[in-house]
């Protein structure tokens, strides 16, 4: 999965690229116990 760092999307913070899903938000929901299969469905990450 890319990550993208842009000062002008989500104030830098690091993201899905092509998204403007955090990467702390993917990190949470996987230690969180979703699956990976889980956490793209939710975001919506293709």
């Amino acid at each position: 999965m890319p990550v993208s760092i842009n000062e002008k999307v989500m104030h830098g913070e690091p993201v899905v690229a092509g998204t403007r899903v955090p990467v702390k938000v993917v990190l949470g929901s996987l230690a969180a116990g979703m699956s990976f299969e889980e956490v793209m469905e939710e975001y919506d990450i293709t």
